[in-house]
């Protein structure tokens, strides 16, 4: 307020004109109701007649994720900031230990404030707040000290906005600890998340040793025949429609090109240390399959991560020809199959990166 209305200025301005005015004493105090250029975020953090309790609130919907809202505290929330970060740490932990093929379904801040059950007077998810929630969940995972190589991820960046400029995106408490990130373009931020959300998912059962430390109860376990048991698990494994897919490739050969007389094998690690899908090998001919179940259909980036991994197994499989026969190297031949069509906005990208798509691909049942 004191910026907005250039009272330093002011007081500045008369002392140079009329040093010998008499003086005067103002007060400041925040608005009732509304002021000119006043917006729709600021009206809703902005002090009222009477701080409203939390399940007494205006309409907040139009700006539920803007970071305004998202911020703002009134005195009585601030003591209950850390009843809900111990609320919510579990919940974000046992969201994630159900995602399956590494891919993070991520929550809206209106989703987390529903499991919370943060409801304002009309029983909608009451998000006023949360980013100082999800603060705090961060300061209590950033105080465990368990000796561990790698640090643990930033978990609290499975929480995105629903809507708006930055939707699928967290709020502007990450630039905290991600320095940097604002300078980032849109693309590279959404990158720089998905790498976030799949150490978060291989972090796997580990999380529950995290709540362990913290003194809270784990989170129920996932199945470990349905887990990859790489860096403590991924989450809640490979999806079923996943392992079919990939099964009905290795039988069926000739989708790729390949012979059934060739080598095959499923998950075939690569020197890079990345494990590609389905793998066919012959004197002359190396071939590798990456494939995307309809599962993919829930978080379409993943598509386009697809493409790029097709690039990168290309790359690498023929280093690795190069060096293992370096008289007559195989030819290298990687494609991306989808059970569901490669959707539309990714076509062109296949195109401009000669990568092979095969869609619509449906395991026989």
């Amino acid at each position: 307020m004191l910026e907005r209305l250039r009272v330093e200025e002011a007081f500045g301005r008369m002392r140079q004109e009329g040093p010998l005015q008499p003086a005067y004493l103002y007060e400041l105090v925040s608005p009732r109701g509304d002021f000119p250029g006043m917006t729709t975020a600021q009206r809703k953090v902005g002090i009222p007649d009477e701080i409203p309790d939390q399940n007494d609130s205006n309409e907040e919907d139009e700006d539920a994720d803007d970071d305004l809202v998202l911020f703002a505290q009134d005195e009585h929330e601030k003591a209950s900031t850390e009843t809900y970060a111990k609320r919510c740490l579990p919940i974000l932990i046992a969201h994630v230990l159900k995602q399956n093929d590494q891919l993070m379904e991520t929550l809206t801040y209106k989703e987390l404030a529903g499991s919370l059950g943060r409801l304002n007077k009309h029983g909608e998810p009451w998000a006023r707040g949360l980013g100082h929630v999800l603060s705090r969940v961060t300061s209590m995972i950033e105080g465990v000290d368990l000796n561990w190589s790698q640090p643990i991820p930033y978990l609290t960046t499975i929480v995105v906005a629903g809507q708006g400029p930055n939707k699928g995106l967290p709020g502007i408490g990450v630039k905290e600890r991600w320095i940097g990130y604002e300078q980032l373009i849109l693309a590279e931020k959404r990158s720089k998340l998905a790498n976030e959300h799949e150490k978060i998912i291989r972090f796997g059962d580990r999380w529950n040793e995290v709540l362990e430390r913290l003194g809270l109860d784990p989170v129920p376990a996932v199945d470990s025949e349905n887990k990859k048991n790489a860096g403590g698990g991924w989450g809640g494994g490979e999806s079923e429609q996943h392992k079919a897919l990939k099964l009905f490739v290795k039988n069926h050969p000739e989708l790729v090109g390949a012979d059934a007389s060739w080598f095959s094998s499923n998950e075939y690690v690569l020197r890079s240390g990345d494990e590609i899908d389905v793998f066919f090998k012959s004197d002359d001919w190396w071939i590798g399959v990456e494939v995307k179940s309809a599962v993919s259909d829930g978080l379409e980036r993943d598509y386009e991560r697809g493409l790029y991994q097709v690039v990168k197994y290309q790359a690498v499989l023929e280093a690795q020809a190069l060096m293992d026969c370096p008289d007559k190297p195989p030819q290298v031949r990687v494609f991306l199959v989808l059970e569901s069509l490669l959707p539309k906005k990714y076509v062109e990208v296949a195109k401009r990166l000669k990568v092979d798509v095969k869609d619509n691909i449906k395991p026989l049942t």
